[in-house]
């Protein structure tokens, strides 16, 4: 007890106020002046690209013609690929579905009810392999985990007693192991990391014999809820019931793994965690339950000082299961409804949650992934029970955006003063002093703007109405010229019909010709004939 309070005592002393470290930068000093015609919206200026943390406007007017649009995302259903037949040739027939997803570089593994094990392409939208697993595992043994390692080309697939390794050329070999609750798995370094209710066990891969060997085991009888590895593979930090344990990994002479407590931040107090990633070995988030609410803690650790600090904490309103992090957002999986929220928003810069809510039904796994396109947007992939759908995350940037539709404005001028503080700007990307962290640095940008209300000029009433007197005029050509090929074709049908007419007629008329000749005899000519005198 006496040893934990020493911990617990050392560690508060190792978490920062970030007030104490916060810096400002001021990017832009602008000045705008744009004469603003009547019902006209005018984007006056469109911030970089960032998330805006404040923002206000000063002015001596009464009238206040502008306003700040914030940031926002839109988010875009790409494709859904159907992934299992849901459709039932017998009433009594039960259809497969999927159970459980893992990445596999930039494809997806796949294990359904029926013990079917699928590798999905997410460049090609397309199955590439399917295998049946059945063959290899003990009837109704119930899947537990599936993990890849990029380093071996191998994926294995964890049932409750029985290992399945895929090896580098598609063949599966089976291992029996030891019964455990699985909580999750790691694999780098040629080591598969497995986190449990016993503690963390560390299996060496035998890629020869085509097993895995166990080399390690820490925080024996401990409940390890998660863990996850440091970018460079030098740190495992394993989530409890209390907090984030830090593991150093260094490795012998023998190449062979050692699994020692990071002596310069070994221990982050948090407690009642179930769900922890990070990105980058800097910045965490975490999911914490207080009574009946969930709790996104985003926290940032500093390995090298050994020091850490809350950057902010939101409550969500929906369910959460777990997380997923880029450089940008990070996924929060519940049950129906999701989330895309921004991290890395110091609380002591804004009190704005920047979340974004999204329904996808009866999901298995959410994650990010990069697309061949190149393209500024984040790209995500959601499984569900029969099918894979991917999602585009377009980021909107703000604006200052003036209007007005009073006539009574016209004539008059207003000056506004616009501070606002956002999260990213050019001179923070090219800021190289030291820093505790660059998310505690924000850009100022300050914006004059005058305004002067006008009426809509003539030229432009002109140019208006001329283009609807071109459209007006477009369409009475092409109704026009419509008729006139209906006319034409009526009168081409009418014409024909005619000359049908007549030729049957022409017809009858020389059958009714040959009919007589027939009939009457052939008259006889009298050459015995005199002049009458006076005819002569």
């Amino acid at each position: 007890m006496i040893i934990l309070s020493i911990i617990l005592a050392i560690a508060q002393s190792q978490q920062i106020k970030p007030s104490d470290f916060a810096l400002s930068l001021i990017q832009v000093q602008s000045s705008i002046n744009y004469d603003m015609r009547i019902n006209e919206d005018a984007i006056l200026y469109t911030y970089p690209r960032g998330s805006i943390y404040k923002s206000n406007i000063s002015t001596n007017n009464q009238t206040l013609l502008c306003s700040i649009q914030h940031d926002t995302i839109a988010l875009t259903n790409n494709i859904t690929k159907q992934i299992i037949d849901i459709s039932k040739d017998k009433i009594d027939q039960q259809n497969d579905q999927i159970i459980y997803a893992f990445h596999l570089n930039k494809k997806l593994g796949l294990i359904t009810e029926f013990n079917n094990y699928i590798l999905f392409d997410l460049d090609k939208i397309e199955i590439i392999n399917k295998q049946q697993l059945s063959d290899f595992i003990k009837t109704k043994e119930v899947f537990q985990k599936g993990i890849f390692s990029a380093e071996l080309n191998m994926a294995f697939l964890f049932y409750q007693t029985t290992l399945i390794i895929q090896d580098d050329k598609g063949m599966l070999m089976p291992q029996v192991i030891p019964e455990m609750k699985i909580t999750k798995i790691l694999c780098s370094l040629g080591y598969i990391f497995i986190a449990t209710q016993q503690g963390l066990l560390i299996f060496w891969v035998d890629v020869g014999n085509q097993i895995i060997i166990l080399k390690n085991h820490i925080e024996q009888n401990q409940t390890i809820i998660d863990i996850i590895l440091s970018k460079q593979n030098e740190y495992i930090f394993l989530l409890k019931d209390d907090g984030i344990h830090i593991y150093r990994m260094l490795f012998d002479n023998q190449k062979q793994i050692q699994i020692k407590q990071y002596s310069i931040l070994s221990f982050i107090p948090i407690e009642s965690s179930f769900n922890f990633n990070q990105n980058n070995d800097q910045s965490f988030v975490i999911l914490k339950k207080s009574q009946k609410q969930i709790i996104l803690i985003d926290l940032e650790i500093n390995l090298v000082q050994g020091i850490w600090f809350i950057v902010n904490s939101h409550i969500l309103k929906n369910s959460a299961q777990n997380l997923e992090i880029n450089n940008n957002f990070v996924i929060v999986k519940g049950l129906e409804t999701h989330s895309i929220i921004k991290h890395s928003q110091p609380s002591i810069f804004t009190n704005i949650f920047n979340n974004y809510p999204f329904t996808l039904a009866h999901t298995i796994y959410l994650n990010f992934y990069e697309s061949n396109i190149q393209n500024s947007y984040d790209n995500i992939f959601g499984v569900d029970t029969d099918s894979i759908t991917l999602f585009q995350i377009d980021q909107i940037q703000g604006n200052i955006v003036c209007q007005t539709n009073d006539t009574n404005l016209i004539g008059q001028s207003f000056y506004y003063q616009i501070f606002t503080n956002l999260s990213d700007c050019e001179k923070k990307q090219q800021f190289n002093q030291e820093i505790l962290s660059k998310d505690l640095i924000v850009c100022q940008f300050n914006t004059e703007i005058g305004i002067n209300v006008i009426q809509e000029n003539a030229n432009h009433f002109n140019r208006q109405l001329l283009i609807i007197i071109s459209i007006c005029l477009g369409i009475a050509l092409f109704f026009s010229i419509l008729a006139l090929i209906c006319y034409g074709n009526k009168t081409r049908k009418q014409i024909n019909s005619y000359q049908e007419q007549i030729k049957k007629y022409q017809q009858f008329q020389g059958d009714q010709n040959d009919s007589i000749r027939t009939k009457q005899p052939t008259p006889k000519i009298d050459n015995k004939f005199k002049i009458d005198e006076f005819e002569q």
